[in-house]
C-alpha cells in the first residue's frame, strides 16, 4: 500500500546514520599529554554545545537530502513530545504525525483524504531523524571536533565520526546545539543532508492534528 512509502522517506531523511554508533579512530600514534588535554577540551566543548538543544521548546525546519539514489525534501515540526513531518515520495504527498504522550502515530495522504494509525515503531525512523533527536543521540557518544565553519550566518563546529559502515561529518550550530548539515559516505556514495529555514516560534497544537473529518483507519496486520 502507498502509505508504506513513508518508511522509505523516513530512512532517506535520517541519512543512514541515525543512531551514531561511533567508534572514532583518533589514530594509532602515541598521544602526548598536551594532545590529551586538547582532546579533553574539545570533548567538553561539544558536549556543552549539544546540551543547548534541551532548551528548544518548538522547532520547525525544512530538510533537504541529496543521496546517490534520489533527492528528497520535507518539513519537520517538533513541539515537546509531538512531531510532524510532511514531504513528497514518488509524487505522493505524505504526512506523518507522532504524539509520544498519547502513544499514537498517523500516516496521512492528503490527495486521497486517507489516514492510517500506525505503531510508533513503524515511524521510528522519522522520529529519530529529527535534528533535535540526532543532537541528543550524538551527545551519548564520542564526537570529535575537527574545526569551525559558518553556514548561512550560523557559527558551527564541524564534527567528524566513523562507524563500521560509514564515515561522516556533521556541522553543529553552536548557539542551539543542532546538527544543521551532515555528510555521510558509505558503499553507495555520499549523502548530504541540510536543515534550512529553521524557526523556534511557538507552534499551535492544531499542527499535530489530522484535518477535521478525517477518521484514521488501523493499519492491517500481515
Amino acid at each position: 500500500m502507498k502509505y508504506f512509502l513513508i518508511i522509505v522517506f523516513g530512512v532517506a531523511i535520517v541519512v543512514g546514520g541515525i543512531y551514531f554508533l561511533f567508534d572514532v579512530d583518533l589514530g594509532s600514534h602515541l598521544v602526548d599529554e598536551e594532545e590529551v588535554e586538547e582532546l579533553d577540551d574539545f570533548e567538553g566543548e561539544i558536549m556543552d554545545i549539544l546540551s543547548r538543544v534541551e532548551g528548544i521548546e518548538s522547532l520547525r525546519y525544512d530538510v533537504i537530502v541529496n543521496s546517490p539514489e534520489e533527492d528528497v525534501t520535507g518539513t519537520f515540526w517538533q513541539k515537546g513530545e509531538k512531531i510532524k513531518m510532511e514531504g513528497e515520495v514518488e509524487d505522493q504527498e505524505m504526512v506523518v504525525i507522532i504524539d509520544n504522550e498519547e502513544g499514537v502515530a498517523y500516516v496521512y495522504m492528503p490527495a486521497e483524504g486517507l489516514a492510517v494509525q500506525v505503531s510508533l515503531n513503524e515511524v521510528r525512523e522519522v522520529q529519530d531523524g529529527s535534528i533535535k533527536s540526532q543532537a541528543g543521540e550524538l551527545s551519548r557518544h564520542e564526537p570529535v571536533i575537527i574545526g569551525q565553519e559558518v553556514l548561512d550566518g550560523k557559527e558551527c563546529v564541524v564534527v567528524e565520526y566513523t562507524t563500521p559502515n560509514t564515515e561522516g561529518k556533521m556541522w553543529v550550530w553552536k548557539e542551539y546545539g543542532l546538527p544543521i548539515k551532515a555528510e555521510i559516505e558509505d558503499s553507495r556514495g555520499i549523502t548530504v543532508m541540510s536543515a534550512e529555514n529553521i524557526s523556534f516560534e511557538g507552534i499551535s497544537d492544531d499542527v499535530f492534528m489530522l484535518p477535521e473529518g478525517v477518521e484514521p483507519a488501523e493499519m492491517p496486520s500481515f
